[in-house]
């Protein structure tokens, strides 16, 4: 048995703990707290003011305001903002719509207007937006950035002879009814830089605009990316200098415009069905000077491929390969392949692109990791042949 006095000694004192009654949250610089609250929606953020006073000057303070009409009253969100320093602009402004009145949402993107809004993004939750409200976003001077999401454009958007401050705009899971309202759409921000799609399409393809009524279309695009599983026209976008398509495997049904800007081009494509219309691409790209290919197999659109195959050997009879798209002869200079992956249209495409090409300075090819190092020699071997004074870099 363990003696009193060892018990004693085996006895382990416990520290005191001495509980902190200090605020550590609340003793970060105003910045760090503002950047933490511009996370949450604005009605959380505004409860912080409960805290303290000074939690409340730095809630009022939020440069990014979130709201979902619906679920906060249109009144709360006007109070919240028209209590905020008239001098302190608005940088991010993010709206979801849940089942709104029409006058809610016109009223709110109207009083974010009125405070220098910077950027605005709309989800809509699939409900249709109608383009009148569209005319709020032309009276603003400091709109720059324009993100609408989940929305069905059901109406036009008359025409507006504007000088739209919009350089940026993101459209994802965007449907517009007809063709004529992605021209009457894309015509009103004739100031736009950068455009980002996914997921946009066209219900209604019947009376398509002449090409020559949209090439006015975004005189400034310098950069347009392009990730859709829908038809989408691309002649609005025929004036970007940069251009990149991805999963565009309902793209050859589409009309191909003169890209007569473009100098740099990325696509992710499935090399096998499409290896033609890439051509056809490049004859349209006269000014094409970097071009970067991912070829991908999209196994979900085989159906859609064999559906569709007698439009695709009609497509391809309509494309010459002798003829030489006048980019090769005269502007590319580096073609890039990301993934390599060996099959035989790869290795064709890449051998066509290094005997037609008259001032390609790189050809670079990124094998993949599933890619034996027996398979990658040979490769190497073919194209070897056709350098020319091009570098190539095989990894």
């Amino acid at each position: 048995m363990i003696s009193t006095q060892d018990s004693k000694r085996f006895r382990v004192s416990k520290p005191s703990m001495m509980i902190s009654t200090q605020d550590r949250l609340s003793n970060l610089p105003d910045s760090i707290l503002s950047h933490i609250l511009s996370f949450l929606p604005t009605k959380l953020a505004a409860r912080t003011s409960i805290l303290s006073k000074i939690w409340k000057s730095i809630w009022l303070s939020l440069t990014t305001l979130d709201f979902t009409i619906g679920i906060t009253p249109n009144h709360v969100i006007h109070s919240i903002i028209l209590s905020r320093d008239i001098k302190l602009p608005i940088l991010s402004f993010r709206l979801t719509c849940d089942k709104p009145e029409d006058e809610d949402l016109d009223s709110v993107i109207k009083i974010a207007i009125q405070r220098r809004v910077e950027t605005l993004e709309l989800n809509m939750l699939s409900y249709p937006l109608e383009m009148k409200f569209f005319s709020n976003f032309f009276t603003s001077n400091t709109l720059t950035v324009l993100k609408l999401t989940h929305i069905y454009i059901v109406k036009d958007l008359p025409g507006i002879s504007v000088s739209s401050s919009i350089k940026t705009i993101y459209l994802d899971d965007v449907i517009f009814c007809r063709t004529s309202y992605v021209i009457n759409f894309f015509s009103a921000f004739p100031n736009l830089e950068v455009l980002q799609t996914k997921c946009v399409g066209v219900y209604d393809w019947s009376n398509l605009p002449a090409p020559g009524a949209m090439m006015e279309c975004l005189p400034n695009l310098v950069r347009a990316d392009i990730n859709d599983h829908v038809l989408i026209p691309l002649l609005p976008f025929s004036r970007a200098l940069i251009l990149n398509l991805g999963k565009v495997w309902s793209h050859p049904f589409v009309q191909v415009p003169n890209f007569y800007n473009l100098t740099q081009m990325e696509l992710f494509i499935d090399l096998d069905q499409l290896g033609k219309w890439i051509l056809k691409l490049l004859q349209h790209t006269p000014k094409l000077d970097h071009l970067i290919i991912h070829h991908q197999e999209i196994e979900n659109q085989k159906e859609i491929y064999a559906m569709n195959r007698e439009r695709i050997k009609k497509m391809n009879n309509q494309v010459d390969p002798k003829m030489v798209p006048e980019c090769l002869s005269s502007r590319l200079k580096t073609c890039l392949f990301p993934s390599w992956r060996g099959k035989n249209y790869e290795l064709q495409f890449a051998e066509y692109i290094m005997r037609n090409s008259k001032v390609l300075s790189t050809m670079t090819i990124q094998c993949s990791s599933s890619l034996d190092l027996n398979a990658k020699y040979q490769i190497l071997q073919k194209l070897s042949l056709y350098p020319k004074g091009c570098k190539l870099i095989f990894d």
